[in-house]
């Protein structure tokens, strides 16, 4: 992006972009403005198979981390990128999808958890070495799932550890090894051989999925209007959003509604954070679960 100096402040006066390798340019008017979203969550994620484990892609470049780092450079008020880009061994997790030919694991569930598929928030296994969590959605989860197909979902939140059933890393596992890790933590040892001749899992690396909760100070999120300039908003998981909790779609939403709000000159409130931590109610099963 081209800036020039407009009443004191930066202007964006030109976009650059690529399209099928050829490189372009958007001037500006004096009235358009830029809406950006910094970083991601999901960059240089990959897949692995039912057979192989997905590569974790440390290194290499990503449009969405390098296009912040260029235009981060010589402006102070446009965050830190390198803050929360930097740190995968504390920013990954792996997540993966199973899906299931028979009902067989998801009535095993249900029978297990006294919960129906999609009544619950998910299950824990708080004994888990690679911190494992898998939810069952209420089926079918997709438009014209086919009827003899159940799919669910979960993750490991330290896939750089030995699982407790299999006897390597999370992150070198197959779909098939993080399926026998799971049943292990389920007991159903008796049916594996069922459930995995029944299932397909797609494990599925992300190397960047908790960097918004990077160790900060203020300033490495940068505000969602710059103070710098006139026409520049940035938005995301990666700009300031007060009383805002990241990982969640309302910080996304907000930062968008507060960009544009603000840069259109729109005189709408936007609503108030429900702050659930002041309620006496919540603070006191809180307290009852840390001393459970």
């Amino acid at each position: 992006m081209d800036f020039v100096e407009d009443a004191n402040k930066n202007r964006i006066e030109k976009i650059y972009y690529q399209e099928r390798k050829i490189k372009k340019g958007i001037i500006l008017n004096s009235n358009d403005v830029v809406i950006v979203t910094l970083g991601s969550m999901t960059a240089n994620s990959s897949f692995g198979s039912h057979k192989k484990a997905p590569e974790l892609k440390r290194y290499l470049p990503s449009p969405a981390w390098s296009f912040w780092e260029k235009i981060a450079k010589g402006q102070s008020d446009f965050g830190s990128p390198e803050i929360f880009n930097n740190h995968i061994n504390r920013s990954k997790w792996e997540s993966f999808s199973i899906t299931f030919n028979t009902p067989l694991f998801f009535d095993l569930m249900e029978k297990l958890t006294g919960n129906k598929a999609g009544t619950d928030g998910g299950s824990t296994f708080k004994n888990s070495n690679w911190k494992l969590s898998i939810t069952l959605p209420h089926q079918p989860h997709f438009k014209n799932q086919p009827k003899n197909l159940q799919v669910c979902w979960g993750y490991g939140m330290a896939p750089s550890v030995k699982g407790n059933f299999v006897e390597k890393k999370m992150s070198e596992c197959s779909g098939e090894e993080i399926l026998a890790e799971i049943c292990g933590h389920l007991n159903f040892e008796k049916y594996q051989k069922q459930i995995q001749a029944s299932a397909i899992c797609i494990p599925y690396m992300m190397p960047y999925i908790t960097s918004q909760f990077s160790l900060r100070q203020e300033g490495d999120r940068p505000l969602i209007i710059p103070k710098s300039t006139n026409n520049l908003a940035f938005i995301g998981q990666f700009c300031e959003v007060p009383d805002g909790i990241v990982f969640t779609i309302e910080y996304s939403i907000r930062s968008a509604q507060m960009a544009v709000y603000s840069l259109l000159n729109i005189k709408k409130k936007i609503p108030a954070f429900y702050k659930g931590y002041h309620n006496l109610k919540h603070i006191y099963n809180a307290i009852k679960t840390i001393f459970r």
